[in-house]
């Protein structure tokens, strides 16, 4: 896959950190442009930027194989007992673009610890020739 190219497209999550509800989008600067959107996230505390960084973090290591760290149970907001992530991917395969959607939620067990409570990926598929 010499040419693939991969982008997040748009972030939302809930229950994470001090966020009851947060999304982001990256969107394109140029059309077909596969480059960064974002140079810098700032804000005021409590804003959200670690909860970002967090959910970002928590996506990677899932979908990695990873198991989740020990401190996960600390990213679910106090309130709550589960949280979920909710990202939106463009790819480009070839002469196919891929629009890959995938959610994560997570639950608190016992003891200080947390689950998957589940996962799902659903994705759409348009070649330039159609």
């Amino acid at each position: 896959m010499e040419n693939a190219r991969i982008r997040m497209v748009n972030i939302a999550f809930s229950n994470i950190k001090n966020v009851a509800n947060g999304s982001i989008s990256l969107n394109e600067v140029k059309e077909n442009n596969f480059g960064a959107s974002i140079v810098g996230i700032y804000g005021q505390n409590g804003s959200g930027k670690t909860a970002l960084i967090s959910a970002i973090e928590l996506v990677k290591e899932v979908i990695s194989g990873e198991s989740l760290e020990d401190d996960t149970y600390f990213y679910i907001r106090q309130e709550s007992q589960a949280a979920t992530i909710k990202v939106e991917w463009l790819m480009n395969f070839g002469d196919r673009d891929y629009n890959v959607n995938y959610t994560l939620t997570i639950g608190k067990k016992d003891n200080e610890k947390v689950q998957i409570l589940s996962e799902s990926v659903d994705y759409s598929s348009k070649a330039y020739n159609e």
